[in-house]
């Protein structure tokens, strides 16, 4: 039983290094010691790791960036559709304004993809420093009724 928790503390150790990129979510796609992690929570990781974290503060930059922008076009387009619906309030269509907020929008989001490729980079940087652990054997304890009562069988 103590080899068994001394073998899953030893590989849990180095497993909990190496940030997780799950690339099938679009919420939360990063994870650490299996804590979903946020913007704030990466940096904290990668703090340990000079050239991680300047890759991520880069990429937090132009992130703050292409949120800005972002949400300033959102709003200008978002304001001419909302005076068109509404036509109670006098104002007329301005087609500068509403094409203007869809350039502005999609400039955003296309800076916010090269924000995460780039914090994408940072982890990788600093994953490079953590190898996986290697695939040793696989260990398991199961507990089962037998013909005879009860069976234990341990597997390494």
């Amino acid at each position: 039983m103590i080899l068994l928790l001394l073998l899953g503390f030893s590989t849990g150790l180095s497993a909990q290094q190496i940030i997780s990129i799950n690339k099938d979510t679009g919420r939360a796609p990063y994870t650490y010691a299996g804590e979903r992690l946020n913007m704030r929570r990466i940096g904290e990781v990668l703090e340990s790791n000079p050239e991680a974290y300047g890759i991520y503060k880069k990429a937090k930059g132009t992130s703050f960036i292409a949120n800005t922008l972002t949400g300033t076009g959102s709003l200008l387009f978002g304001n001419e559709i909302w005076n068109t619906l509404n036509k109670n309030n006098g104002q007329e269509f301005d087609a500068v304004l509403f094409v203007a907020g869809i350039a502005i929008t999609g400039t955003g989001i296309a800076i916010a993809g090269g924000a995460n490729k780039r914090l994408a980079q940072g982890i990788e940087r600093y994953n490079l420093d953590y190898p996986p652990a290697p695939a040793g054997p696989e260990t398991s304890l199961n507990l089962g009724v037998t013909t005879n009562g009860i069976g234990l069988v341990f597997s390494f």
